[in-house]
């Protein structure tokens, strides 16, 4: 079996999974018309979301690098697909059948381009409102299939430099896309020059996570006192508010990079009263079940026609069941396999040996 990578739980974390999705459910609820703010915090949410894959991701993939002396692509994808496949997959197993049954309306070629991880290029009329909420899981995978590799590829001294690299490529192609609506012409789809959610476009939300993450990293920890913590964090998340509040652009780098810092303010000062506010039991518990909720609550709150309680609380034992039954024991079985199928793995050609691992307060959770 191959060297394992310590992983402990950060409440703080999962209280910020919380915030994210509590803001989305909310924006979800509202009526637009009259609250249009809120409906633009659903968005930030999905930021955050963002901010905290990219940081999770590459941390616990240097975690395995010290560790192991070596990344494994492998292991990686065993792991991303019992942990993400299994609920979403089940989820639009129901959609299907409550299409096809007449109970909801929901397009085949919207169940389609969620299947095959390409909602957010799809056209916003075949999406459908049960499945629109993919485009962000689309923007993920992407994520996933891309970044690990490049870092192999480039190297994780340079992962960093990588990273901030690949971010500042994805501002200026969304400054060049803006202006001449280069991929639209390319494909002859006019749809695609107002798709701000596609991968191109918005992939350094989760770049700047994935820079966070070599500060976070043992050898070139940063910290913070709890003040300057307070202080980042407020203001962060009241300059991304005001940003979506004046209807600046989404695409903004101020908007792409202050979830970021709002995440880098938590990590930075474990001790903060702001991060022990976000560890509350009820935060910390909605953190970890906050990845059913998503998947969950597009068929219930938004054009559901159904009362707000009633549809909070069909949401909430669908995403129990889903949480429980699904999700939990799929990423346990994904364990158990790479626990059986993982030969010791030898150090790659001038990697780094194995590094002891100490101990932290602030590690990666073990259901990144």
């Amino acid at each position: 079996m191959g060297a394992s990578v310590k992983s402990h739980y950060i409440p703080t974390l999962d209280g910020l999974r919380a915030v994210s999705i509590i803001l989305v459910i909310v924006s979800h609820c509202v009526n637009p018309k009259t609250s249009h703010r809120l409906v633009e915090m659903g968005h930030v949410g999905v930021l955050m979301f963002f901010a905290l894959s990219g940081f999770l991701i590459t941390t616990r993939l240097l975690q395995e690098y010290t560790a192991a002396g070596r990344i494994s692509l492998r292991n990686f994808y065993v792991r991303r697909i019992f942990r993400i496949l299994p609920p979403s997959l089940f989820y639009l197993g129901v959609i299907s059948i409550l299409a096809a049954s007449g109970l909801i309306q929901c397009s085949w070629r919207a169940i389609r381009s969620a299947l095959f991880l390409y909602t957010n290029y799809a056209q916003y009329g075949d999406m459908g409102w049960k499945i629109g909420h993919f485009w962000s899981l689309s923007v993920e995978e992407h994520f996933y299939l891309f970044w690990p590799a490049l870092l192999i590829l480039f190297g994780v001294r340079r992962g960093q430099k990588t990273a901030a690299a690949l971010a500042g490529l994805v501002i200026t192609w969304r400054i060049v896309d803006d202006r001449y609506e280069l991929l639209a012409r390319l494909f002859h789809n006019p749809n695609l020059a107002f798709h701000g959610n596609r991968t191109d476009l918005i992939a350094d939300a989760l770049l700047w996570g994935c820079c966070l993450a070599f500060y976070y990293h043992p050898r070139m920890r940063f910290s913070l006192s709890p003040a300057w913590s307070t202080a980042i964090v407020l203001s962060a998340a009241a300059l991304l508010t005001a940003l979506f509040s004046w209807h600046i652009n989404h695409g903004t780098i101020l908007a792409q990079a202050l979830p970021t810092v709002i995440l880098g303010g938590l990590v930075a000062a474990p001790n903060a009263p702001i991060g022990r506010l976000l560890e509350l039991p009820l935060l910390r518990y909605i953190g970890r079940i906050s990845y059913s909720l998503y998947i969950w609550q597009q068929l219930f709150v938004g054009q559901s026609g159904l009362l707000i309680p009633l549809s909070l609380l069909g949401l909430l034992a669908c995403a129990l069941f889903s949480y429980y039954v699904i999700e939990q024991p799929s990423i346990r079985y994904g364990r158990r396999f790479l626990s059986r199928s993982t030969a010791a793995p030898l150090p790659s050609a001038g990697a780094q040996q194995p590094q002891p691992q100490s101990r932290s307060a602030h590690s990666v959770p073990e259901n990144v």
